[in-house]
């Protein structure tokens, strides 16, 4: 369980630091999850493609 927070931790961070950077030049981001198999890691999954997105990135999100 400690594991799934320090990645939706690191995530929220990376995410942050691209929506806060000047959006002059897109990021190509690719995320790759652990698992698909929660309702909750699988939406997070999506809501963080779709906000990558939304900000002008590259975004593609892939699980193991």
């Amino acid at each position: 369980m400690k594991r799934y927070k320090l990645t939706k931790l690191l995530l929220k961070t990376a995410l942050t630091y691209v929506l806060c950077t000047n959006a002059a030049f897109a990021f190509k981001v690719g995320l790759s999850l652990s698992t698909q198999n929660s309702d909750t890691s699988y939406q997070d999954g999506i809501e963080l493609e779709e906000k990558l997105k939304q900000s002008g990135s590259d975004a593609d999100v892939f699980f193991a």
